[in-house]
């Protein structure tokens, strides 16, 4: 007992450490994270298609890579869906850049164990919305971020000790694989 502590998680800005940029131009969202299929993007990129060709103000980066065939995918979303003001920036090794530069951070994973982009953005003070999946209502609550509730996903987590494959977590939100690809139901 004497060996663990509770630590509340708080964040400070402090102007002499962090130098944030002038954002008046364009709100920025990101995401920083491998883009693999356990992070649900294909659902994020159909939510940015509705969202960013309505808000010309906003743009939304995504920080990261995965498999060179997934990329090409959320590519081809991307063109399919004609989304405005996305970009892909791939991995990148000075993230505080990013960081600095973005209005909030959208996390939206079937799974997950305690995200690192998670974390950074607490450090950073940055607004965060995600999924409430795995670990990430251990590390916040309502007061720190907006919650994404997925139908059914907690339900799996509770029976499924260990996952080693997506595929069923997606098919709860409406997901399937063809061709070794994952497709949005709604969409095919």
């Amino acid at each position: 007992k004497s060996k663990f502590i509770k630590l509340i998680n708080y964040s400070i800005k402090k102007d002499n450490i962090y130098t944030f940029i002038n954002k008046i131009n364009k709100k920025k969202i990101g995401m920083i994270s491998r883009l693999s299929e356990d992070k649900n993007i294909p659902m994020l990129l159909l939510a940015l298609s509705k969202f960013l060709n309505n808000h010309d103000e906003y743009e939304f980066y995504f920080i990261g890579d995965d498999s060179k065939n997934i990329m090409d995918y959320y590519y081809l979303i991307v063109k399919k869906l004609n989304i405005k003001n996305i970009f892909f920036k791939g991995y990148q090794k000075n993230i505080e850049y990013y960081y600095s530069i973005f209005d909030f951070i959208i996390l939206p994973s079937v799974s997950e164990g305690c995200s690192y982009n998670l974390i950074e953005s607490m450090l950073y003070g940055i607004p965060i919305i995600t999924s409430d999946v795995g670990g990430n209502h251990e590390i916040l609550n309502e007061k720190r971020c907006i919650f994404i509730n997925y139908d059914g996903i907690k339900d799996f987590e509770s029976k499924n000790f260990y996952i080693n494959n997506y595929i069923q977590q997606l098919d709860i939100l409406g997901y399937f694989v063809l061709d070794n690809k994952i497709t949005n139901k709604l969409n095919s």
